[in-house]
């Protein structure tokens, strides 16, 4: 029975993953995190993690964490945290026009890493409902994104006959810049509300989130939101495993576009 129900949850999730529209990207997920309880209140985690996305084809991130939690009551936990990022910056395409403001060419900004320190404050509130469990987190999100050098391709001028040279949208390829991005910050308040269901006597734990990313510095403009649903799968004692679909759309520091996700989970409990 218990096999029986994994198979249809995970059945379930694959069905919602596959319906990507052309204008959405697909992405893969994945994080390793290490928990160890120090005390009754206090525990650590560390976490390393990756994504790919671009439908997959291409690495996008790198992440290590450090984290701690405070939990004084059973319905209430506090957390604070660091993570050191690694991600692809994406690059664009932008139309360019002369002085006179007739259109002459394209500009395009090539991809670039960069890294990113990321420091995080979270309160979470916890309420039981039978065998379902209701949960709250607050998380204060800053991000420092460190400068970067990024190419930069002038297209100018109409491709002639018999131009074997690079070209985009019919235009030569002119001269290659180097452009520096600044070094910046980021405030986001995110709200995640959760929910969980425990099946009896069954290791698979079903529950579904959504989350909003609030900009602090733009009046709380909200930047950003997912929707996920997925299982927690405790495997022994020590080991969980997490598979879930996760639907983002919005812009912020980090994606700019709808995206469908496998999100893939390994948590070690010491």
């Amino acid at each position: 029975m218990k096999r029986k129900t994994l198979l249809i949850i995970i059945y379930m999730l694959s069905c919602l993953f596959l319906p990507v529209s052309a204008g959405d990207d697909a992405g893969l997920w994945a994080d390793f995190s290490f928990g160890k309880k120090v005390s009754k209140k206090f525990s650590t985690e560390a976490s390393l993690g990756f994504r790919s996305e671009r439908h997959m084809h291409h690495m996008m991130r790198w992440e290590a964490g450090l984290g701690f939690d405070y939990k004084p009551v059973s319905f209430l936990k506090f957390g604070a945290s660091y993570v050191l990022l690694r991600d692809r910056r994406s690059g664009e395409v932008s139309p360019h026009y002369n002085s006179k403001g007739n259109f002459n060419g394209y500009n395009i900004e090539r991809d670039a890493w960069r890294n990113k320190h990321r420091a995080c404050f979270d309160v979470t509130g916890s309420l039981p409902l039978g065998r379902f469990t209701l949960s709250l987190r607050e998380r204060y999100q800053y991000t420092r994104l460190m400068s970067v050098s990024v190419t930069e391709e002038k297209y100018r001028g109409i491709v002639s006959p018999g131009y074997v040279g690079p070209q985009y949208g019919g235009y030569a390829l002119d001269r290659t810049e180097a452009d520096k991005k600044h070094a910046g910050d980021r405030h986001y308040l995110r709200s995640r509300l959760a929910v969980e269901y425990n099946i009896r006597h069954c290791p698979v734990t079903p529950f579904a989130l959504a989350e909003l990313s609030n900009n602090i510095s733009d009046r709380l403009l909200l930047d950003k939101t997912r929707v996920s649903a997925g299982i927690d799968w405790k495997v022994a004692k020590m080991h969980k495993f997490t598979i879930a679909y996760l639907w983002q759309t919005g812009a912020d520091d980090e994606e700019n576009d709808g995206i469908h996700v496998l999100k893939l989970g390994y948590r070690l409990n010491f």
